[in-house]
């Protein structure tokens, strides 16, 4: 996804040279609006922020593309867990939801070719429409982007087969001379501007205040892991290994005993979710020095059937099986 390239304030950072913790807190307190950047080897990520609040995020690893709470859950816990490259820029509330809009976007226009459309007349028709959403074209390895808000060009990306990049204004020449070429195309999307004004529920900055639903999914799942791996190698290992791996995230408010987890601390719902995912990702990583980890995965994946099927929206809500089981 090509992104308007806003007001840089931090560039070339990495999770393991800074506080990931602090980082965001310092995005918070500097109410940012726009968007951070989290690149690895695998995955291309974009956390949105509103108010220093995380609004949305998108995760692309190849043509593979996931987008709302599950790729923020996941894209955090990358930045606590690996080397992840960050990059930090600011935008326009209206640029903001502009951009958040496209990653539920239609399409209105598709495949148009440069060589029998007039982009001078596609931008007034635009405009007469009031379009909020982008205008993208390709041609070779070149690639422009504008967005809009009620029919007006608000900023505007074009990138270069070398890696170069034109923004704002300049953008928009670029995109202009591209769509004189015979090989270029055009295709128009329309912002779902709803989808954009709702913040993610996992970005909620209130307490978990043990919210009922929440406990329930995660006391049901962790339940169903310790009875699958408890017939594989006995009881009480499972068990040492998640004391263990919350010992190590030093989560003095959450116990767990007899299949209950219990939490009274201040964590929000966002973090609390990632914690113990990656908590319970440990666990069984730790339980896996004694069996494969391959024969624990089909085990608790058998196991979890009924449980999958009841909660199926709970579970990839809060991003619980694509980090346990992932890696």
């Amino acid at each position: 996804m090509i992104l308007p390239k806003g007001t840089v304030v931090f560039e070339n950072l990495t999770s393991t040279m800074i506080n990931i913790d602090g980082f965001f807190d310092e995005l918070k307190k500097r109410r940012l609006t726009g968007y951070v950047t989290a690149t690895t080897s695998d995955i291309s990520g974009t956390i949105f922020f509103r108010d220093g609040v995380p609004v949305n995020a998108i995760e692309e690893m190849g043509s593979d593309r996931i987008v709302g709470e599950s790729s923020l859950i996941d894209l955090v816990r990358r930045c606590q867990t690996e080397g992840v490259a960050l990059d930090v820029s600011e935008l326009s509330t209206s640029i903001l939801n502009a951009v958040i809009g496209l990653l539920n976007s239609e399409t209105v226009y598709k495949n148009l070719r440069s060589d029998f459309v007039s982009l001078d007349k596609l931008l007034m028709t635009l405009e007469e429409e009031k379009h909020t959403g982008c205008l993208e074209i390709t041609m070779d390895a070149d690639c422009g982007m504008l967005f809009f808000e009620n029919g007006i060009p608000i900023d505007g990306t074009f990138v270069r087969s070398d890696g170069t990049d034109i923004t704002g204004s300049d953008s928009l020449n670029m995109i202009l001379d591209a769509s004189e070429q015979t090989n270029a195309t055009i295709n128009v999307y329309r912002a779902d501007m709803v989808e954009s004004e709702g913040d993610l529920a996992t970005a909620d900055n209130s307490k978990t205040d043990n919210s009922e639903e929440l406990l329930e999914v995660y006391n049901e799942v962790i339940s169903g892991i310790e009875a699958r791996i408890n017939n594989l190698i006995g009881s009480g290992r499972f068990k040492r290994e998640l004391t263990s791996a919350i010992a190590s995230h030093n989560l003095k408010d959450l116990t767990y005993d007899e299949g209950v987890i219990v939490y009274t601390g201040e964590l929000n719902q966002s973090d609390f979710v990632s914690v113990l995912n990656s908590v319970i990702a440990e666990a069984i990583g730790g339980v896996s020095t004694i069996i494969p980890k391959r024969t624990i995965e089909s085990s608790i994946r058998m196991g979890l059937k009924d449980l999958t099927a009841a909660h199926k929206e709970e579970i990839e809500r809060f991003g619980i099986y694509e980090t346990i089981f992932k890696g």
